[in-house]
């Protein structure tokens, strides 16, 4: 398998670091920048992270369990559609290929396009946790899509600051 790509983020939801790893000899430890540019180690668990196939079950970041699948949607794939899809009904109702159904044609469109996208946008996986990406690996079929319930027991970055901090 080719090399595992590595966007590490640190608890307040910030990128640290841009990794990439060799699944078969990953490193245990990774040198990050982290306040006022000081470079320090983040420890990261392969042991617990994979299993017997090599694909993960956890975050080797954080050691959270739950991991969600995401598609890779370029922002600019959203415009480009929706103006060849204009650029489509403007040559079909020109050649006067379909005149009377104009909605049933650009939502005929719209739906081959998601299709198209579905099929071809490259999947990676997303820690709940620390939102940690693992780019160019196995997946396995227990990782879902995001799930707002699961999601709810893992606050949001500023959530968690706001509550380790002491009330005065």
């Amino acid at each position: 398998m080719a090399a595992m790509r590595i966007e590490l983020y640190d608890f307040d939801g910030r990128p640290q670091a841009k990794l990439v790893v060799d699944p078969k000899n990953p490193p245990s430890a990774v040198s990050v920048p982290g306040p006022r540019e000081v470079l320090y180690e983040r420890y990261l668990d392969w042991d617990r992270a994979l299993d017997d196939q090599g694909r993960l079950r956890k975050c080797p970041a954080c050691g959270c369990p739950e991991l969600y699948v995401r598609r890779l949607f370029p922002p600019l794939t959203g415009f480009v559609v929706v103006m060849v899809i204009g650029l489509l009904c403007f040559a079909l109702y020109g050649l006067e290929v379909v005149p009377t159904t104009p909605l049933l044609v650009i939502g005929a469109l719209i739906v081959l396009a998601n299709i198209i996208f579905a099929l071809l946008s490259p999947r990676y996986l997303v820690c709940y946790s620390c939102s940690s990406r693992y780019h160019d690996t196995k997946i396995s079929r227990d990782h879902g899509e995001w799930d707002a319930a699961v999601a709810a027991r893992h606050p949001p970055p500023a959530a968690r600051a706001r509550n380790s901090q002491f009330s005065m």
